[in-house]
């Protein structure tokens, strides 16, 4: 690992940052700890872990299993999204690795010929990097989350919102959720139709893109099936066999005790057949890895050495591209001992700045 020494004079930072800089950063420091995300380090940033259920009926998931066998989810979606027009995938609002395999994923779906990507959760149409900010949506405060978006717009993909900016008071709970997902579905109808390519991908929260339900909560995807009769919805679940609240699914359980997954998988039979823990809601399911080590090969890990006076304060890391007033930061540390570990992507140049509790930045120095 490489050691990188910045045991420099306390000095104001490149001339560009004023202390005015960050006026979100206690905004995105506030969003972690509402999220119950530890922000000391980039593996707690990427998982939150529940009390994990080991109940499960061995010898009855071995027989669900058996004839199956794992599949690099990545290679299979690249295979069969070719002859899809419109590709539902969601995502669990705490798991950051969902966001990580989708920004792997967003090329091979560009070369693909998908053109279009819809994203809950952000406020307005995105055609470059420097809108990805804390103006645009809740969920952009999560770094994982403007980076997958930096990640699209840097391929070439028009991103689109379509949230509803219409509330209904109806006082069935289920009205309400289905009412804003029946918006949410005449919003990207109409998107659609006044763009040059429809071949979309739409990225969403996790029960937004099921096929079906049975709690009087009709969802984003069903309302587009109605319209939309002529074209495939082909939904791939990525929430629910990940590292988020561990012990909610015993296929989930199963997997990451008898198999040794090195990627997020499908699982196949010979005859090309899918097995799903719900079949009834989508087309695909990704299991993954317990281990993080799946993704690490993409990061480079470095250690850089801070002084003892910074001890307290939080490192914002950017890629150096995307430094600019109101931006989001590719990592957000506390600074709780003199040496910290960064991962960064190999292809980007870095920045980093040291913000006290007042938001102020006191220190900045390059990667």
């Amino acid at each position: 690992m490489a050691k990188m020494n910045t045991t420099k004079d306390l000095k104001r930072p490149l001339e560009i940052l004023q202390s005015s800089f960050f006026p979100n950063y206690l905004g995105v420091l506030d969003y972690f700890r509402s999220q119950r995300i530890g922000d000391n380090n980039f593996e707690s940033l990427l998982y939150h872990y529940k009390a994990r259920n080991i109940g499960y009926n061995r010898n009855e998931m071995v027989e669900k299993f058996k004839g199956y066998h794992p599949v690099s989810a990545i290679e299979y979606i690249v295979k069969i999204s070719g002859d899809q027009e419109i590709f539902a995938i969601n995502e669990h609002h705490l798991n950051h690795e969902n966001r990580i395999f989708m920004e792997l994923l967003l090329e091979k779906l560009y070369h693909n010929g998908f053109r279009n990507i819809f994203v809950e959760g952000i406020n307005a149409d995105l055609s470059n990097i420097h809108q990805v900010s804390s103006f645009i949506g809740y969920y952009t405060l999560n770094p994982s989350y403007a980076s997958f978006l930096r990640k699209a717009l840097e391929l070439g993909f028009i991103v689109n919102s379509y949230e509803s900016s219409e509330i209904s008071s109806h006082p069935d709970k289920a009205q309400r959720q289905s009412f804003r997902d029946c918006i949410q579905a005449e919003n990207i109808i109409d998107k659609i139709n006044s763009l040059p390519s429809t071949k979309s991908i739409l990225y969403a929260g996790s029960s937004h893109i099921e096929k079906s339900s049975g709690n009087g909560w009709k969802k984003t995807v069903q309302y587009l099936s109605e319209i939309l009769l002529d074209k495939k919805i082909y939904c791939a679940d990525q929430s629910k066999m990940g590292n988020v609240d561990l012990g909610k699914s015993d296929f989930f359980n199963f997997v990451n005790d008898e198999y040794a997954l090195s990627e997020p998988c499908v699982f196949l039979n010979d005859n090309g057949d899918i097995l799903m823990d719900h079949p009834q809601l989508y087309d695909i399911q990704i299991f993954f890895p317990r281990s993080k080590d799946w993704y690490a090969h993409h990061y480079l890990n470095i250690s850089i050495t801070l002084d003892t006076r910074f001890l307290g304060m939080h490192l914002l890391l950017y890629r150096k591209e995307t430094v600019y007033y109101q931006s989001i930061p590719e990592q957000l540390i506390e600074i709780n001992s003199e040496t910290i570990s960064l991962s960064l992507r190999e292809e980007y140049a870095y920045v980093y700045f040291i913000a006290d509790q007042d938001g102020d930045v006191v220190f900045s120095d390059f990667l």
